[in-house]
């Protein structure tokens, strides 16, 4: 999200004055404009505006995409606010095809549920449905599928390193997001899709549906990922995506999602609430269980933001086989691979992992307990699980000290 420079100059063609980098505004966007429309004057000038910023470069430029352009549309799977599909865009922009790592125009499409009255939540290429007019957002489309799928595969090896690097990818995201002003609201390996060389941290913006209204106090996302004051009615913040991501590292760990051997309903969102984690799986290093640990406690305050713990994911990543912390994870590669506890289980009937409302459940936690309430629930953790940034750094340290 950088800002260019907003330096004027006189263009060579049409001698108005314009922004001198990149491109002429007034010959070579500006002129466009009326040989398109999406039926939405909201929609047209939010596109405008955004091809008339400054940019790097012309494939970052929103842009409206007629439906018939689409083909070989395929359905690939359905979440709490959309439906994502593939499809084969025919006439790709060549500033776009030549960004992507090969010749391919398949791109991905996700259709957001109700969203004929969308005005102003867009990011990327859209387009509106012809038949339900309801809007779908383009995006580069990644092979390897979400994260979600590919955590569960236990036949396909998934090494620490591996597991370092599509965090490492998933936290600068975050961070990124939280440095701009923004709150994800949705984190779980769903929401996150993979190619070949990189994981991407998807559906910005989307963690309510579509045709969210302000003054609706419906609480929606999936009850396993979402922190406890979250689930006491509290507002999301950035605090609630680090609780989020601290889920999304234990799935790393297990790969299976969590608390998927019971019901996801009122007594969980109570257990999540008195301080109810997942067991830790054996073999995890412990300086990845503490940070694990930081990232879930019930006191908000005391988590750890986005920037410190892509630091230290970052730092871990880049030891080489010589180093102390090298080790610590080649060793847990080798525990992990024979660990009995990492056998498939089954998951409970009950157990939803798509975004839905869930103040029947929240409201019917209240009616069952008073521990529900804020007042009532300053818990504590036991000191074996209080875990703070400053310690993992220092341990960080010693470990490196160790080598000299």
């Amino acid at each position: 999200m950088e800002n260019y420079s907003e330096e004027l100059s006189y263009c060579s063609t049409c001698w108005q004055k314009s922004r001198k980098y990149l491109y002429c505004h007034h010959c070579e966007i500006t002129p466009t404009f009326s040989s398109w429309t999406s039926g939405s004057d909201e929609i047209d000038q939010l596109i405008q505006e955004n091809q008339l910023k400054p940019k790097y470069d012309d494939h970052n430029c929103w842009r409206w995409i007629d439906y018939t352009e689409l083909d070989n549309i395929e359905y690939l799977s359905e979440g709490g606010y959309g439906t994502v599909y593939k499809a084969v865009w025919n006439h790709m922009p060549e500033e776009i095809k030549k960004n992507y790592l090969n010749d391919s125009k398949m791109i991905a499409m996700k259709k957001l549920n109700n969203s004929q009255n969308l005005v102003k939540d867009f990011t990327n290429e859209v387009n509106q449905d012809p038949i339900t007019n309801e809007y779908t957002i383009i995006m580069q489309y990644c092979n390897e599928g979400d994260l979600k799928n590919i955590i569960k595969r236990k036949d396909k090896p998934l090494s620490w390193r591996v597991r370092l690097l599509m965090l490492s990818n998933i936290t600068y995201a975050l961070k990124n997001i939280h440095e701009n002003g923004y709150i994800h609201c949705d984190i779980h390996p769903g929401n996150t899709l993979k190619n070949e060389y990189y994981t991407y941290l998807s559906d910005l913006g989307l963690c309510k549906p579509a045709n969210y209204e302000e003054k609706s106090n419906e609480i929606y996302g999936i009850i396993p990922y979402m922190a406890p004051e979250v689930l006491r009615g509290k507002p999301f913040t950035p605090a609630s995506d680090i609780y989020s991501l601290g889920m999304f590292m234990w799935e790393l760990t297990s790969r299976k999602a969590p608390f998927d051997n019971r019901s996801h309903d009122a007594h969980l969102i109570l257990d999540i609430c008195k301080g109810i984690r997942p067991e830790i799986v054996k073999g995890t290093p412990e300086i990845y269980v503490n940070l694990m640990k930081s990232c879930w406690q019930n006191d908000l305050s005391k988590r750890p933001t986005c920037e410190e713990i892509y630091d230290l994911i970052s730092e871990w990543y880049i030891h080489n086989e010589n180093t102390e912390i090298y080790k610590i994870f080649k060793k847990a590669d080798e525990e992990m691979e024979n660990n009995i506890e990492l056998e498939i289980s089954t998951q409970h009937p009950e157990a939803y992992y798509i975004s839905r409302p869930l103040n029947k459940h929240i409201n019917t936690a209240n009616l069952l307990s008073r521990d529900i309430r804020e007042e009532d629930l300053a818990i504590e953790w036991p000191d074996s699980n209080s875990v703070n940034i400053n310690e993992i750094n220092d341990e960080l340290e010693t470990n490196n000290s160790n080598l000299k």
